[in-house]
This record gives structure tokens, sequence and C-alpha cells, in this order.
């Protein structure tokens, strides 16, 4: 009893330190940010006016600037009327740059082209400009627009040109002796100074708050003023400030709480014209005398709450958390496959429930597993010898010998082979390999072997290279699943020995000649079926002579790999049919002699493909 009481007098205590530090933890912080929320405001609204002075200082001079560059053009207008010499004469419009004082005078034609200039030497040579296009520089095209039309007068504001971004400024205005345009340029040096000492940079580094605060001076997401020079030209997303508070600086005023270079800084923002003021306090300062008041009170709670955790951990170690591991070991070989594991938890009443509660489920599930392996075994049995059923079996024909075989990796392949009579004197056939394995790739094989020999079937004068494309864009149409399949297909003039056929990125034929000579089939390694529609073919011919044979095979065979991971590849292939052993083979021992290569070769490697196998032999 005694012991249970102390246990609820520490945690009560506890939970009144809590309740007392977070309330004054809580109502010091308010106070604090209350505080620095006024100051910023302040600063802001100081600023605001700074801000708008400069701005209209900074207005004021270029509206002089404009003013007089109106005035100056027409002047040179009026001037060219009444003298048409300065028109043609460079060096009649070189003294008139002179007297006027500009950098630069371009006489513009009606076509926009600049048929006399005076230039400044320092700047450039007058020659280089004569003939060009003002439509061909975004600075100048908007002068164009003034040309045909007799009151026409442009001022365009500084801005900065060449490799030094030195500020230019342009004026044109129509011209009174003919069709075109007048333009002067002058470097208005004197702008550049007044725009320095107005501009934002210089302004912001007089804008501190407190210590170590700011305000950020904003042109769109771009930082133009900050007391901080590293600050100066990034951007909000820079320095940490994620995009959904960039959005709600964009729209108004309000306040956040944000890292700034890994800094936690509160702050607010308001709008000022096309400008957004953004005012920032570390939260260190911020909070500065609260830190003081909150330490003590840790301290204190530290103590009081470890002697709590000791005693309440020891407690529930004892009586919960062992059993609980226990549990959670079994639990971990449960599910790690290990489905005979027994629970055995009894040190309590309800660990006993608990642990009963278990292995019965457990027990279950075994039961479950067992009954859906059977059933999905059953399945694939039936989905093989569907598949097996499908494929067509050996033809007795004395114009030719024709074998396959297939053997699936799994109980469902997707590699498949056809062979069948288009008309009495036409043998078409063909081998293929489905992407993927299993039952998916079983579906897609059906449907693309359907395919396939309706469209033979039905078609049987039109060119192969046809027939593929037609197959190609039918299987394409709805094949979510993005599945392909490489093709070979031939169709053999069973009088003559001719063999048509298309390769749709299948691997290549061997040709097997009468006197046991092995080669590869000469092929155009087309694009794969079911990959894209709208995919054309290449039709190709190759002519056999009685007791030639041709063998077709999938990738399961070149690919097939030994327990050192090498594999088969073309090279053993075309060495085997060329060699001695192939030679003397009958047509119905090749597959067999082949097959007998590749699994000596896999040395027991588990087999990773299908390995799919098509021997057809034209006897004449």
């Amino acid at each position: 009893m005694r012991r249970t009481f102390q246990l609820w007098l520490f945690v009560s205590v506890a939970l009144a330190f809590a309740a007392l530090f977070y309330l004054t933890y809580y109502l010091q912080t308010k106070e604090a940010f209350s505080a620095a929320e006024s100051l910023i405001e302040l600063r802001t609204e100081d600023a605001k006016k700074q801000i708008s002075i400069n701005e209209n200082n900074l207005k004021a001079v270029l509206d002089i600037c404009n003013a007089s560059m109106a005035n100056d053009v027409k002047t040179v207008a009026y001037i060219l009327e009444c003298v048409p010499a300065f028109a043609t004469d460079a060096h009649k419009l070189e003294e008139l740059r002179q007297v006027m004082g500009y950098d630069e005078i371009h006489v513009v034609n009606k076509h926009g082209l600049i048929e006399n200039c005076a230039i400044d030497p320092v700047i450039g040579n007058a020659e280089h400009y004569i003939g060009f296009n003002l439509k061909l520089h975004a600075q100048s095209e908007p002068f164009v627009h003034g040309i045909g039309k007799k009151d026409f007068v442009l001022v365009q504001p500084p801005l900065p040109r060449g490799m030094d971004r030195r500020l230019f400024q342009y004026g044109g205005a129509s011209r009174l002796d003919d069709e075109g345009i007048v333009q002067l340029g002058i470097s208005v040096s004197f702008l550049e100074r007044a725009m320095e000492n107005n501009s934002l940079a210089t302004l912001s580094p007089g804008l501190r708050i407190g210590v170590g605060g700011e305000i950020l001076i904003l042109r769109g997401e771009k930082i133009v003023g900050a007391a901080r020079v590293d600050l100066e030209g990034r951007t909000l997303t820079s320095i940490g400030i994620d995009q959904k508070l960039i959005d709600d600086i964009r729209q108004g005023e309000g306040s956040f709480s944000a890292e700034i270079d890994g800094v936690k800084f509160f702050g607010l923002y308001v709008q000022s014209g096309d400008l957004t003021l953004v005012g920032v306090m570390p939260n260190y300062e911020v909070t500065s005398k609260r830190n003081g008041v909150a330490i003590q009170l840790i301290i204190a709670g530290l103590v009081l709450m470890l002697v709590v955790f000791l005693s309440v951990s020891k407690l529930v170690q004892t009586i919960v958390i062992d059993g609980i591991d226990r549990i959670n070991v079994s639990l971990g070989r449960i599910t790690a496959g290990h489905l005979d594991e027994k629970v055995e938890e009894d040190n309590s009443e309800e660990f006993r429930k608990l642990s009963g509660g278990i292995n019965t489920t457990v027990e279950a599930l075994k039961g479950a597993i067992a009954a859906e392996k059977t059933r999905l075994n059953s399945e694939l049995e039936f989905a093989r010898a569907v598949q097996i059923s499908a494929l067509p079996q050996i033809h007795d024909d004395p114009r030719f010998e024709i074998y396959a075989s297939m053997e699936a990796a799994k109980e469902v392949g997707g590699d498949f082979y056809d062979f069948f009579i288009v008309d009495e004197s036409h043998l078409a056939f063909l081998i293929a390999d489905v992407s993927g394995k299993g039952i998916p790739a079983a579906m897609f094989m059906m449907n693309a072997k359907a395919q396939l020999k309706s469209n033979i079937l039905n078609n049987p004068r039109k060119p192969l290279d046809e027939v593929i494309y037609d197959v190609n864009n039918s299987i394409c149409e709805g094949n979510d699943a993005c599945m392909f399949v490489t093709v070979f297909v031939g169709v053999l003039d069973l009088r003559s020995g001719l063999l048509t056929y298309v390769n749709a990125g299948h691997n290549a034929p061997v040709v097997r000649r009468a006197n046991g000579e092995a080669s590869w089939l000469p092929v155009e390694n087309g694009f794969v079926i079911g990959g894209m529609d709208s995919v054309s073919y290449v039709q190709e011919t190759f002519q056999l002579s009685p007791d030639d044979g041709i063998l077709l095979y999938t990738d399961g065979v070149t690919e097939a790999m030994n327990p050192q991971l090498a594999l088969y590849g073309d090279d053993r292939l075309i060495t085997l049919m060329d060699g001695p052993i192939m030679h003397s083979a009958p047509s119905d021992c090749i597959l067999d002699e082949l097959k007998g290569d590749v699994l000596a070769f896999a040395d027991g490697a588990p087999q990773s493909d299908d390995i799919t196998m098509l021997f057809l032999r034209y006897l004449g």
C-alpha cells in the first residue's frame, strides 16, 4: 500500500510540475513573440517610408531624363527635315552628335535598316552599324512599330548593355524628311549614380532589427536588399524557405517561423508596391529572457522526473516489457516463416491468454497456407496442360521434317512456337519469347500466338511484313501491361525452297546446310511486337536447298547460365551446330543434342528462363 501511494504521489507531483512549467513557458513565449512582433512592425513601417522616398526620387530623375531625350530626338528629326544632308552625310551627322552631346545617332529608313549613323568611337565603329535591321534585336525592335506613324515618339527606360553592363538609354521619333525614324542613344552614367544612391542594397544595411534581426527586401522571390551581404541576390528557396510559405509571402501580410541558413527566425511580411518586406529576428534573441527561467525550471524538473522515471521504468520492465519482448521474439520467428514456433509466456493470466490466442491463430494460418498452396498448384498444372495442348503436333509430310520442344522456367511460360500449313504449297512456322514469365506471360503468349496464326491464314497473299505490321498494331491496342514479344516468322515455299521471313527483335536462326555446315541466317533485327504501334518491318528471303535445315530458338538457350554465372552464348551454339555431332545427327535428334549440351553447360544450375527450340528440315 505504501509503495502504491508513493508511486501515485510521484506521478501527481510530476504532472503538477509539468503543468506549471508548460503554463509559465507558454505565457513567457507569448509575451516574447508579441514584443518582437511590435518591434518588427515598427521597423517595417520605417523601411516602407524610406523605400517610398527613394522610389519618388528615382522616378523624378527618370522623368527628367525621358522628357529631355524626347525633346532632343524630335529636335534631331526637325534638323533632318531642314537640312536633309544630315540624313546621308556621316561627317555632318557626327558633328550633330557632338553638338547634341549623345553617344549615338541612328537614321533609320522605312524598312527598319540603319542607313546612316554617328557613334562615339569609344563605343564602336559607325560603319559596323550601317544596314543593321532593328527588328533583329529585342531592345531596338519596339522602334520599328513607329515607322510610318507621324507623331511617333518612344523613349525606352535605361537598360544594361554590353560586357560592362552599363546603363544605356535609347529614344526615337518619326522622321519628318522621309518615312522612317531617327534614334538617339546615350550612356546615362549620372543615372547609374542616382540609382546606386537610391538602390535597395544601400538602404537595407541601415534597417537592422535588434542585434541579429534585419529586414529583407524582396522583388518576387529574389532578395534585392539585406543587411547581410551574403543574402543579397539569393532566393527564398536557397536560404531554406519552403514553397508554401513563399506562396503566402507573395499574397499579403502575416507572420511566420522558419529556418534561414539553418537558424530559426520569427518574422513578419508586408507588401510595399512591387516589393515585399520581410522583417526577421532570430528565435534565440526573441526568447533570450524566457530561456533563463526555463533552464532553472528544467533543472529542477529533471531531478524530479529522473526519480519518477527510474521508479516507473523498473516497475513496467518487470511486469510488462520483459514478457512482451519474449512474445515479440517468438512473433519475429513466426513472421520469418517458422510457423512451428510456440509462444509460451505465462507469468500472468493476461499473457497466458495472449499466448494461447497467438498459437491458435498460427495453427489456423498454417492450414490456410497449405490449402491455398494445393489450390494454386492445381490451377498452375491446369494452365500448363492448356498451354501445352495449344502447341502444334508433329507434321507427317514428305516435303519437310519439323521438330519442336518447350520447357518453361515456371509451371507456365511465355515462350511459344507454332507451325501450320497455309495452303497446299506453303508452310508457316514461328517462334516467340514474351517479356516476363509465369501466368501473365502465358496469357499474353496465347493472345499473340492466336493473332499471328489467324492473320497469316486469313491473308495468305499479303506480304509477310504487312501481316506482322497489322499484328503489332492489334496487340499494342489495349496493352496496358506494356508487355512485348520477340518473334521470328517464316513462310517456306515447299515447291522451290524459298524462305520468306520477318524478324521482330528475336535471336537470329541458324541454317544447317545439307553438307552439315552451319551459319547464321541473315536477318534485319526489327522492333519487338507490342512495344510501339505503327512500326514497319522488313521482309527478307533465303533460298533453302533440299536437306537444308533451320534452327529457331529463344534466348533461354544462349543465356543459360552455369554456377559461375557464365552464359552459354552464341559462339558455343554455332560451334555445336557446325560440329561433327550435328553433322551426323538426324533431324529428330538435333534438338535433343542441343538440349543435352545446354544442360551439360549449366552443370546443375537452375533454369532461369524458358527454353524453346524448333528445327525444320526442307526435303524438297
